[in-house]
């Protein structure tokens, strides 16, 4: 209906209801459309329907119902569809993702990952920072280490600086534990000993700097080494027993051997065995022979109901016997 070669200017309001070609391109001073068919220059695009461009490059704000690429699709303030973000603020502050909730949450999850079962779902390089609870469901590594700002994981697999570990199910793969307070459980295993309902069993060795106690009893089938051990009445310190009520030995062996007192110094005054009783009361009293290879001194009474031999002489019933030599000193008195 129109055709002009060269410029045409309008000074008034286009308005065309059919196609129009302008193969030298469009302006109104500021926005153009090039002959290439690219817009530039427009400081505001205000349509009823849908745009459709292999691409969209804006300075300022874009508002519509829906912005769609093909796959991902952006409208009501949710983005769905999407294959990948990436974000690069470009700032020393950082700021490239920040998650909100303006409501008041009372359930669910403000931010959820959905990976597969045995894949990686997020992955950090440096440090990350929470503010509130960590739980994982699944396994979590941490490659750097963990940290609250008292207690630490570290990259080895070392916990260190935990005031408090509260735990419903078991602790396991730990080669070692030092803990300063109390530990509480139900029961604690290193994989052969058991402390379990207060007792301790299939201890191999124990080695410690302070005093064991509150135990009520203890067994040990091999060497023990401590620098005193107490019941709270007797001690043993230093190879020396003391304090003992009463002593029991049974060596269940046919060749006796249940006590066996040496002295590995050259004894040259004092006793080797002294037993101190009660007057008129018996001080010893033995069941059975009665070997002696020394000098028996007898100071106060002394009973021997089966009688009493060196090997040849005997003395049975009041009857002495088989007596080859009496010496007898007599002692003044008054």
């Amino acid at each position: 209906m129109l055709s002009a070669t060269g410029n045409v200017a309008l000074t008034g309001k286009l308005t065309a209801s059919l196609k129009s070609t302008f193969s030298a391109g469009l302006t109104d001073g500021v926005a153009t459309l090039s002959g290439s068919g690219a817009w530039s220059g427009i400081s505001t695009l205000a349509t009823t329907g849908a745009i459709t461009a292999p691409t969209l490059t804006a300075t300022g704000a874009i508002t519509a119902g829906s912005l769609k690429d093909g796959t991902a699709t952006l409208s009501g303030g949710a983005l769905t569809g999407a294959k990948r973000i990436a974000l690069n603020p470009a700032s020393v502050s950082g700021g490239a993702l920040t998650i909100t909730n303006s409501a008041t949450q009372g359930s669910g999850s403000l931010v959820t990952l959905t990976g597969r079962a045995g894949q990686t779902v997020l992955s950090a390089t440096g440090n990350v920072a929470l503010t509130g609870a960590m739980s994982a469901t699944l396994k979590s590594t941490f490659t750097a280490g963990l940290t609250d700002g008292t207690a630490t994981l570290s990259g080895s697999g070392a916990w260190s600086g935990i005031s408090t570990l509260a735990m419903t199910g078991a602790l396991s793969g730990a080669t070692a534990g030092t803990f300063s307070g109390a530990v509480t459980a139900q029961s604690i295993k290193d994989g052969t000993a058991t402390m379990q309902g207060g007792a301790l069993t299939g201890v191999k060795s124990l080695a410690m700097t302070g005093a064991l106690s509150g135990a009520t009893t203890g067994t040990f089938s091999t060497h023990v080494t401590s620098t005193a051990f107490k019941d709270g009445a007797a001690t043993l310190q230093g190879g020396r027993l003391s304090g003992a009520k009463s002593i029991a030995l049974n060596p269940a062996a046919a060749s006796g051997g249940a006590m066996v007192i040496s002295n590995s110094g050259t004894q040259t005054s004092g006793s080797l065995v002294t037993f101190t009783g009660r007057a008129g009361q018996p001080v010893l009293t033995a069941t059975g022979n009665v070997a002696l290879t020394g000098k028996l001194t007898a100071s106060l009474k002394s009973t021997f109901s089966a009688g009493l031999t060196d090997g040849t002489a005997t003395l049975a019933a009041g009857s002495l016997s088989a007596v080859q030599n009496i010496e007898m000193v007599r002692r003044r008195c008054c």
